[in-house]
């Protein structure tokens, strides 16, 4: 009896750790197949026997189209659906199974918004299947989709709430029941997407979220704020993302002040009526801000006093004034495009002492200088990651940071090279790895440096003389990485392993590697790892 409830409760663990690693798409699949087998093998439907908060939980993972379906396997199945804590509703998703996996009728207006909404959730080989026409087929069939949903849910709590839709002013009545809804049953996670790409989108009021006593992260894109006063009100949200909203002038003042428990501020691609970008909220207990501003504003001015991460992304430096961060130690740059600022750190305020670690992300240095040995931001670093998007820069012109920051500790690059829409590692042919010289040392050993990890590394002669060049210089060097595959920076300090590039060196390549890499270190202590 013990022996077989043990080989029970095994099977249901594995089965669920399958599901929940499992892509989503295929997990319906999964699901009836799994209920069938142990159907006909052992007349027992244990999968069914789960508890049903357990159901719901895997049901989470599927689509509210398929989680739907699985009402139809049995009568224990009927109603689990209503209970997943996790809800998506995607227009384009259920546009697609109305319409029978056909062309659908759906509007790309232009390459940003292609790039902004659709491509986050289909493959490129899906996008040319799409018809430009106006989005109005099966509307109403989602508004009622929507509404059913909210008179059958049974859980007493929602988790978190995506809808992504294309509606107009017809449907503010249903919009604002379904914030009444939401509220109500205390969702903690909001996530709307207008998916029209034309600004100003419908308006958004905030007032909608007044009775959401749970809410801890909200996301709005492509909406517009109006300036609302928000007096006594005080909302528990502790992050903030915002992409493709407009904002009127004193609208995000508001919302700042309306938030004492913020925690994260993201503001991407934004259009603001105003030149001057001023996040001013003193009690604020905000500890990390993203800022992609579009090029109405020429500054950028920061006043929040617990800020510890600060992340900028843009095609150019414009004027960034921290008037009172004194907390900051994470400083993100990501600069796309041709930079036309050769010192983008000499732009940067002289008295950011605090800052310990900087990413840095660009995508040319060809006109990378050697940065001003005065500069107390960069003089105080302890970790520098630079990520290049355009490999074949001189590598050398990297090493004056070493120079510039004499206390750093730990250094990372990544390399990758941008083609289109897709990021690929430089092949190990490549004719940009041409051989470089001029790496020196003009201050002599560097003392600090214990840490070194270079991803993207195809082992080509500029890479190799970089390796080689730290090596030498690096007195007291414990640890070096060489990895194949390069990261993605993801924010806020968080990495992501690149996907669909090659990831291991060739046996001739990691044999290179290792012949001249080998008894090159300085320090007595350093260890070299190959990856990949």
């Amino acid at each position: 009896m013990l022996l077989g409830l043990t080989e029970h409760f095994s099977y249901i663990l594995q089965f669920i750790s399958q599901i929940l690693q499992s892509n989503t798409s295929l997990l319906f699949n999964k699901l009836c197949v799994a209920m069938e087998t142990h159907s006909l093998a052992r007349k027992i439907d244990r999968i069914s026997q789960l508890p049903e908060d357990v159901l719901a939980l895997v049901l989470s993972r599927l689509s509210i189209i398929d989680a739907v379906q699985t009402s139809s396997l049995s009568r224990k199945w009927k109603n689990v659906h209503t209970f997943i804590p996790r809800v998506n509703f995607d227009y384009f998703e259920m546009l697609m199974f109305w319409s029978g996996g056909n062309p659908c009728a759906v509007t790309l207006y232009n390459e940003e918004f292609v790039e902004d909404i659709f491509f986050k959730h289909y493959p490129v080989s899906k996008l040319v299947t799409f018809i430009l026409k106006p989005p109005t087929l099966y509307h109403q069939e989602f508004v009622e989709a929507v509404d059913t949903f909210f008179q059958h849910y049974s859980s007493s709590k929602l988790v978190s709430f995506r809808l992504s839709w294309f509606f107009n002013s017809s449907h503010i009545c249903g919009f604002k029941r379904w914030m009444q809804s939401l509220c109500r049953l205390g969702v903690a996670q909001l996530d709307l997407v207008f998916c029209k790409a034309s600004f100003p989108g419908p308006d958004f009021s905030w007032h909608l979220l007044s009775e959401a006593s749970s809410l801890e992260n909200v996301r709005l894109c492509g909406f517009s704020l109006q300036s609302e006063l928000l007096i006594n009100q005080c909302y528990p949200i502790k992050a903030l993302h915002f992409h493709r909203v407009r904002f009127a002038p004193g609208t995000l003042e508001c919302i700042l002040s309306s938030c004492p428990s913020l925690r994260s501020l993201t503001i991407v691609k934004c259009i603001f009526l105003f030149s001057k970008l001023r996040i001013h909220s003193p009690s604020l207990t905000l500890l990390r801000m993203k800022l992609w501003v579009p090029s109405q504003v020429g500054e950028i001015e920061l006043d929040a006093i617990n800020l510890n991460s600060f992340e900028y992304v843009d095609c150019v430096m414009r004027k960034l004034l921290f008037t009172s961060v004194p907390l900051l130690e994470r400083l993100s740059i990501t600069l796309y495009g041709n930079i036309i600022e050769p010192n983008v750190f000499g732009l940067l305020p002289a008295d950011l002492t605090q800052v310990k670690s900087l990413y840095y992300q660009i995508s040319d240095l060809q006109e990378y200088k050697k940065c001003e040995l005065n500069n107390k931001v960069l003089s105080n670093l302890r970790e520098v990651f630079f990520i290049l998007v355009k490999p074949e820069c001189d590598l050398p012109k990297i090493t004056s940071i070493f120079d510039t920051c004499p206390l750093l500790q730990k250094f990372h690059l990544v390399v990758r090279l941008c083609n289109g829409l897709h990021l690929v590692l430089l092949t190990e042919t490549s004719n940009v790895g041409r051989s470089y010289v001029g790496f020196h040392n003009s201050n002599g050993f560097h003392f600090e440096l214990e840490e070194v990890e270079l991803s993207g590394f195809s082992g080509t002669e500029n890479e190799m003389g970089l390796a080689l060049y730290i090596l030498k210089c690096a007195a007291t060097l414990k640890r070096m990485r060489i990895i194949r595959c390069p990261k993605l920076y993801v924010g806020y300090g968080r990495w992501d392993w690149m996907k669909n590039v090659e990831t291991r060196f060739s046996k001739e390549k990691r044999r290179m590697i290792h012949e001249r890499l080998q008894g090159q270190a300085l320090s007595e202590s350093a260890q070299v790892t190959i990856y990949g």
